[in-house]
Formats: structure tokens, C-alpha cells, sequence
């Protein structure tokens, strides 16, 4: 897992990303998401458009990218996605505290959010969750990278 910003000569300006990498067999990393609601809020794009991106062409990679991340998460249902702490917590707010929640301007979910996952489930993967939870939040796109990326020297 990566976190990039990328400044742009153009609009949208500024590009924020989460980026992973695939595995020989699948997600890599992300594979706990595959079978669930939230591999709907992740983006499979090429090595080369990230390539470009990187040296300053975006074009390509903002075709392969959706207008608004924030937006991804409203996929997810409530069941998979609504805080796991919902019940303890005295600041829970229904429509807030879930990926792509939102209490007026601001976009949830909130720092304190901890995905609704088995009491069982490995601390890796719950952080895994919490972590593109709140990169969603932050208007900031979930990639998979595909194929191989190039660097200009």
C-alpha cells in the first residue's frame, strides 16, 4: 500500500491515490475485499497510465479513474459497512459513520472508524479496511495496479 499525490498542470489539479499491487494469484493485499461489497470502491488501472501520470501525463490515467471516490463507497451496503462500534459508541451517527457517510459538508467516516468485521478478524485486515474507509473519505481514489509500470530515466 502506497499513498500518492500528484499534482496537476490541469484540472482536477491534484490527483490522491491509495495504490496497491496485485499478487501472483490475485489482489495481493486486498484480497480480503475481493468477495465483498467494497471491491466495487477499487479501481483496476494500467501500469502504464499510472507511468504517465507519474512523469506528468494524467490524461490516461483519468480516463481510467471515476469522477468522485467519495462517491465509491455508497456501494457498500450498510451491513458491510456502518462503524462495528456503532453500538458502544456515543458519537455514532447513522448516516456518517460508514464509508461514503456524510454529515453536511463534511465526508465520512470519522478517524475513530473500525469496520464491521468479525470479532475474529486478523488486526492486518481490519486496518486494511479502516485504511481504505477513510482514503475514500479523503477524496482519495483505491487503484490496483495491472501490468508492468515503466520509469523514465
Amino acid at each position: 500500500m502506497r499513498k500518492l499525490d500528484l499534482k496537476l498542470p490541469q484540472p482536477p489539479f491534484s490527483l490522491e491515490l491509495l495504490i496497491f499491487y496485485p499478487s501472483e494469484d490475485g489482489w495481493g493485499e486486498l484480497e480480503p475485499l475481493r468477495e465483498t461489497e467494497w471491491a466495487r470502491g477499487v479501481t483496476e488501472v494500467s501500469g502504464t497510465s499510472l507511468s504517465h501520470a507519474l512523469h506528468g501525463m494524467a490524461g490516461p490515467l483519468l480516463k481510467e479513474l471515476p469522477l468522485d471516490p467519495r462517491l465509491r463507497p455508497k456501494k457498500v451496503s450498510a451491513e458491510q459497512g456502518e462503524c462495528g462500534e456503532a453500538e458502544h459508541c456515543t458519537a455514532f451517527k447513522k448516516g456518517f459513520c460508514r464509508p461514503g457517510g456524510r454529515l453536511k459538508k463534511e465526508w465520512g467516516p470519522p478517524s475513530c472508524y473500525e469496520p464491521p468485521l468479525d470479532p475474529a478478524t486478523p488486526r492486518k485486515v481490519k486496518h486494511l479496511f479502516q485504511q481504505i474507509a477513510l482514503a475514500w473519505g479523503e477524496g482519495r481514489h483505491v487503484v490496483l495496479v495491472r501490468g508492468e509500470e515503466f520509469s523514465l530515466r
